[in-house]
Order: C-alpha cells, then structure tokens, then sequence
C-alpha cells in the first residue's frame, strides 16, 4: 500500500487532462477584426441574400447588420462566457421576410451567454446551453492593389 499516494496523484492527474475542446474556446482575440457571417440563428438558416453580419473588436464593441439594420453594442468576454449589450441602430423598413430574421438575430444575441469556435465557426449559445446564432468568418478580403501612382 505505499505505492496508494502515488496511484491516487496520478489518477487525479489524468482527471485533469484537457478534454477535446473547440479551438481558441477561451480567447476572443480569434474573434477580432474579422468579419462574421450570419448562417443560422436558432438552428434556422437565414436568407441567402442576407447581409447579416458582424465584427468584433479587441476595444469591446461589436457592430454589424442584422438583416436590414446596423447596429452596434458593446461586447464582454470572460472566458466562455460573453455578455453584448445593444447600443445605437437605424430604424430602416424592410421587406418582411428580412424584418422577421432581423428581430430574431436581435433576440439571439441578447439571448447569448456562451461562446465557442470551431473550424471557422462562431457559435454563441444560450443559458441552457443551446445555439442561438451561428456565424462563419468571411472570406479574406482581396490584398490592396497599393496606391495609385499617376505615371
């Protein structure tokens, strides 16, 4: 038995090993400066003509289109956790099928409480865990063409 302490430290150290985990799940800097595409909110895709999408930066705003309007807010991440709380957005009239998809990304982010990436995907999710708003990162966009020179 005096080998007990040696097995208990190590099965309490393999207890401890890191879970597979989405990638870069505790840091919001993959976030940052890119653009997110809306692809879904409450599991139902939005429109393909959709224009939902938002950005992130390291200052703690957020700022984006919900469909038909901008708007912009404040966003908080502490780990997995995130808490965005709305500031300014226009009040612009849009065919209904983009008005309906607008409150409900605007009822998804309020909802958020987690988040996580994976493979290019940006999930937040509810309290109880489930997805509210799925994005995707943009594509890059296209390299300067530099300044024009007069020749």
């Amino acid at each position: 038995m005096k080998y007990a302490p040696l097995f208990a430290a190590l099965f309490m150290l393999a207890a401890c090993e890191p879970s597979a985990s989405p990638e870069n799940s505790a840091d919001p800097a993959a976030l940052y400066e890119k653009k997110w595409l809306v692809t879904d909110v409450n599991g139902k895709p939005v429109s393909e003509e959709s224009e939902a999408a938002f950005t992130f930066t390291e200052s703690g705003r957020y700022g984006g289109n919900a469909g038909c309007n901008s708007l912009s807010g404040k966003a908080r991440f502490d780990g997995a956790n995130v808490q965005l709380d709305p500031g300014p957005m226009t009040k612009m009239a849009c065919p209904e099928p983009f008005m309906a998809q607008e409150q409900a990304v605007i009822a998804a982010l309020a909802a958020t409480k987690t988040w996580e990436t994976e493979d290019g995907i940006l999930l937040f999710k509810d309290a109880e865990g489930e997805p509210a708003i799925r994005f995707k990162a943009a594509p890059p966009a296209p390299a300067s063409q530099g300044p024009y020179q007069d020749r």
